[in-house]
């Protein structure tokens, strides 16, 4: 892999940075929706399925083709279609896979 080694999978460290401060209990109960095809995805789905979940949803007789993450720092649902996110251990907030950004 050509990431940055400071650059780690969203789910991993994220959630280990986020762990005091994110409301698990609240968090599992949650529900985003795809921007794709508009279907309810759980958090705790999510969270299961390693942070790559694909989308249980249909667009036009199809399966959605989109496969969710969770950013625990940003508490936001992501998809391929805004690009892949992965979390900077130096300031410890999940950025764009090929960003360079953090100059700690």
């Amino acid at each position: 892999d050509d990431q940055p080694v400071h650059l780690q999978e969203t789910s991993g460290e994220c959630l280990r940075h986020n762990v005091l401060r994110v409301p698990l209990q609240e968090l599992v109960l949650r529900t985003e929706m795809c921007s794709v095809c508009l279907a309810q995805v759980s958090v705790e789905a999510i969270i299961k399925a390693d942070n790559a979940l694909p989308c249980p949803g249909m667009l036009k007789g199809n399966k959605c083709d989109q496969v969710h993450g969770y950013s625990f720092c940003r508490e936001i649902m992501y998809s391929q279609d805004v690009g892949p996110l992965r979390h900077c251990i130096q300031c410890r907030k999940c950025v764009g896979k090929n960003t360079i950004h953090c100059m700690r």
